[in-house]
């Protein structure tokens, strides 16, 4: 009789072995079984793989099913992880970004991210701040070592990620019949006129978002091909309900209940709320690009002059700010200011000592140096590395506007937010 081995054991014996990292192994772990190669072979119903020349089974595997898939639960050993201080229970998926990225990558400097991330959220979240810390710091080798794993990454993408499924191609099974329904209800509780206020029209949205999502849930598709876009844009006019549609300035906004999927043809009452969102989508698409790009060239010219200059200002004003684990890294390197109103340095070490909390921060906001010169310490030690840093800052302000704008243009959706008075007014 073959030996056997869980899923959990084979990915822990994987990483201890550097196997993980092999393109052939990965290939064969998350793709249907094709046929026996050096590294898999099948064994009856189910396959095996060798592990040093031996063949050993896989628990629970198929061969009409992969090894694995990114939702697969493991619990992942921190004896062969760098970047692990204990034990974790993750998913496959996690797993293999974190060894890659984080442990390979950045050679295990950065801490294990437990959840769903990309790879701007270990830049913001890990290396950004770590440029600063004088303990295990960060240098141009592990830079080149993380672009390479990101490369390594991209290629895996068009193998390991499934871009779609029959669920994604198709609509909520009877839909149609669970709107009407719902529709019905809403009226008889609100009145035949409700859906003339937006509150309720959304309401409706949101009740179909959650059978949709439903329907969805465990599908390999789910936020990825069919992500926050897809599942609230495209899916929802295609298969929901074309809902609000923003219109052309001196238009009225139209709501539409049918979907495009819906029958055959348009309502005649319908056709006027479709085009003048159609027109609006359009028009904006152009629109918000030049008031993206206008804002960069004004915030360059405004700021071309900037630089940091002396050490201190002397200002004794800052900003507080509410520090938790969440946003700790994003403020190393910056001044906060005791009660003395004395300045120190935020650094992993001082949160490690202090914990969350409010933190008076200075800021260029408030800097008392003459002209358009800023301080070292109103600045951040980041800034202050470079003279003419601040304009370039700038810069992702013009950024984070257009990108602001895209999306409410492409994939903003209405949602109701419940705001508890009583307890929110003093």
């Amino acid at each position: 009789m073959k030996k056997s081995i869980s899923k959990t054991d084979l990915f822990n014996t994987l990483v201890a072995n550097n196997d993980i990292y092999e393109i052939y192994n990965l290939l064969s772990l998350f793709n249907v079984y094709m046929k026996d190669n050096k590294f898999v072979k099948a064994y009856e119903d189910k396959v095996g793989v060798y592990i040093h020349e031996d063949l050993v089974v896989i628990e629970g595997s198929s061969t009409t099913e992969p090894i694995f898939i990114p939702s697969d639960v493991i619990t992942l050993k921190a004896e062969n992880v760098k970047c692990l201080s204990k034990d974790v229970k993750t998913t496959v998926g996690v797993a293999l970004l974190n060894l890659i990225l984080i442990e390979k990558g950045l050679n295990g400097k950065a801490a294990y991210i437990n959840e769903n991330f990309s790879i701007k959220t270990v830049e913001n979240r890990e290396i950004v701040p770590r440029l600063l810390l004088t303990d295990n710091p960060l240098d141009i080798e592990d830079m080149y070592s993380f672009d390479t794993a990101v490369r390594f990454l991209e290629g895996l993408n068009a193998t390991l990620v499934q871009p779609t499924s029959l669920k994604a191609l198709l609509p909520p099974p009877d839909i149609a019949k669970k709107k009407a329904k719902i529709i019905k209800e809403m009226v008889e509780k609100y009145g035949k006129d409700c859906f003339e206020d937006p509150i309720y029209t959304t309401e409706l949205e949101e009740q179909l978002f959650a059978i949709d999502r439903e329907w969805m849930k465990g599908d390999p598709t789910l936020d990825i091909g069919s992500d926050g876009k897809i599942m609230n844009t495209t899916r929802k006019k295609l298969f929901l309900m074309i809902g609000q549609d923003t219109a052309m300035p001196g238009t009225t906004p139209g709501t539409v209940f049918r979907s495009l999927t819906d029958g055959y043809g348009l309502d005649p009452e319908d056709v006027t709320a479709i085009f003048n969102g159609i027109i609006a989508g359009n028009y904006s698409k152009g629109k918000e690009t030049q008031v993206g790009g206008t804002y960069a060239k004004l915030l360059i010219r405004v700021s071309s002059g900037m630089k940091v200059g002396v050490d201190d200002c002397g200002s004794t004003e800052g900003f507080i700010t509410d520090i938790n684990k969440d946003n700790a890294k994003g403020f190393y390197g910056r001044y906060y200011m005791n009660k003395a109103k004395e300045p120190f340095v935020f650094s992993k070490e001082v949160y490690d000592k202090h914990g969350d909390g409010y933190y008076n921060f200075r800021t260029k906001a408030k800097c008392f140096s003459p002209g358009s010169e800023f301080c070292k310490t109103c600045s951040g030690d980041i800034h202050a590395e470079y003279e003419f840093g601040s304009g370039h800052n700038l810069l992702q302000l013009a950024g984070d506007i257009l990108n602001a704008s895209m999306k409410a243009m492409h994939a903003n959706v209405m949602s109701l937010q419940y705001f508890p008075l009583h307890d929110n007014i003093h």
